[in-house]
């Protein structure tokens, strides 16, 4: 037997920082269409919520690597990378069901 709603329905996620921009120290100094640029150690900002059954966490991965899991609002992680490139930084939200949906984005490093 089967008590609850069912809930198939993924929470809803989307990295909001750093997004588009110049970023100095976590700050953006300047917009940028479609373009995320990095100089220092910048927080990564994620908006998950799940209306039908709730969140459960958030997982941060960059490159596909798994760098750190949230549990509760503010779901955030201070990236600091002191390595030049272009990188994925992708945000997997799962609610208290297991349904998950992810949001990633490219950033260029500088330092």
């Amino acid at each position: 037997m089967i008590k609850g709603p069912l809930d198939w329905v993924p929470p809803e996620v989307e990295i909001i920082s750093p997004l588009n921009g110049l970023y100095l120290g976590g700050l953006k100094i300047l917009p940028l269409n479609r373009m995320t640029v990095v100089i220092g150690s910048p927080t990564i900002k994620i908006m998950a919520v799940d209306a039908y059954s709730g969140m459960d966490h958030v997982e941060i991965f960059v490159d596909e690597k798994l760098e750190h899991t949230v549990s509760s609002p503010p779901y955030e992680w201070k990236w600091v990378k002191r390595i030049p490139g272009i990188y994925t930084i992708k945000a997997t939200a799962y609610d208290v069901i297991g349904n998950h949906i992810s949001d990633e984005i490219t950033v260029l490093n500088i330092f």
